[in-house]
């Protein structure tokens, strides 16, 4: 009997589930499209194909006999994940949930028919539909593709200028319809919910409050991940989340949402059925919960009864958990060299830390979530432990240009 687990795409991200797997004794096959893809190194099989390409993807799971087909931290593996295991007869969420959970026109119909709160907005498959709503809505505004993620495509307009500007930019990220969403721009705190949808109930994990680049507000730069939030009422935020996902009717697995305040209330800018992007979802969680959630997941995705009950008054604790995204100077230059490496590695509490460049590299500001130049986890216990912590990683960690 097969024990063949497909996992799309074959980027970094997927690793933890990989090796997760691999641990359980599932034989592993990775979809991707580049050789040089860093998950094949732990794959046993290796599927040369666009994730996009769901009918190549199925008949690859078909020749592979495959008993899960499953993917973390990517909204646009969603769909065909969904696609081919359900034509196989897999567990997963159906097609149109897919859909809802990715398509972000459908995420903001959903929450106006139940009741839940969202910006207005408007599905604009046009530049002069855009502006027509831009006139109409008199107000600065949010446009972003229907189904991208990373942040690629989203932009804040104040002008119509700007926004005869930036539609083709955006409108390009769109892959499932050929679209932008536009939608009033919510002032207010940002924040994330990481969550996992259990046999019985949707569970929220971990919440952070968000914050963005000063010159580009779409993209983040720190999260703050704490139980509580003596500014803003997490327990609403939870109730809030918790419906969207229970109302849906996902079946099982990871979600990830994020929310903007305003005037009391906190409105869904998106939620994917996925966790949350650049490891969050296998090392930030843990480290809050100390749930092993990718076990859960497993079985789920392979059919195994979930018999594991998760208590979240655990979750109640002083744990803080910060997501730091390093930057560059406006003008960016060539790196000389990195000081700080040896107490990255050394401190016990920094989880993780990545710089995606190395002494002669140019580095410039990021312009989406995917060209960020590197980031910092830490967990401590305790508010003022984690200030501490970061004023020293600012002191310690520097990058000197040419």
């Amino acid at each position: 009997m097969s024990n063949t687990v497909m996992v799309l795409p074959g980027t970094k991200w997927q690793v933890p589930l990989i090796k997760k797997l691999k641990e359980r004794g599932y034989r592993v096959a990775v979809v991707h499209p580049y050789k040089d893809a860093p998950a094949f190194q732990y794959a046993d099989d290796a599927v040369y194909a666009d994730i996009l390409d769901r009918e190549t993807v199925l008949k690859a799971a078909k020749e592979l006999n495959v008993v899960a087909v499953m993917s973390d931290e990517c909204d646009i593996a969603t769909p065909t994940l969904a696609y081919v295991s359900s034509q196989m007869g897999l567990p997963s969420q159906t097609e149109p949930m897919a859909r809802l959970y990715t398509d972000k026109s459908l995420m903001r119909d959903f929450c106006r028919e139940h009741g839940l709160p969202c910006p207005q907005y408007q599905v604009c498959e046009t530049l002069d539909q855009a502006i027509d709503f831009f006139r109409a809505l008199n107000h600065k505004m949010v446009i972003k593709p229907i189904d991208a993620n990373s942040s690629r495509g989203v932009f804040t307009i104040e002008t119509e200028e700007q926004l005869r500007q930036l539609f083709d930019s955006s409108i390009a990220y769109s892959h499932h319809r050929h679209a932008v969403i536009c939608e009033s721009f919510i002032s207010g705190a940002e924040f994330s919910v990481d969550g996992i949808r259990m046999p019985d109930k949707h569970v929220c994990l971990a919440i952070s409050e968000k914050q963005q680049f000063d010159y580009n507000r779409n993209l983040d730069s720190y999260l703050y991940f704490s139980y509580d939030n003596p500014l803003y009422d997490y327990d609403r935020l939870r109730e809030v989340n918790n419906r969207f996902v229970e109302l849906s009717g996902l079946p099982f697995g990871f979600t990830h949402a994020e929310y903007r305040y305003e005037n009391g209330e906190f409105y869904l800018l998106e939620i994917g059925a996925r966790g949350g992007g650049g490891l969050l979802s296998s090392i930030i969680v843990p480290a809050l919960t100390g749930l092993d959630n990718y076990d859960i997941l497993i079985d789920m995705f392979v059919g195994n009864k979930v018999t594991k009950v998760i208590d979240e008054k655990k979750f109640k604790n002083n744990k803080i958990a910060v997501v730091k995204f390093f930057d560059t100077t406006e003008e960016g230059g060539v790196v000389k060299a990195i000081k700080g490496i040896d107490f990255l590695n050394s401190t016990k509490e920094i989880l993780y830390w990545q710089l995606d460049f190395k002494p002669g590299d140019r580095i410039h500001r990021p312009t989406d979530g995917g060209n960020r130049i590197g980031f910092c986890f830490s967990c401590t216990e305790g508010r003022e432990a984690m200030a501490a912590l970061q004023d020293e990683i600012d002191k310690r960690v520097i990058i000197e240009y040419e």
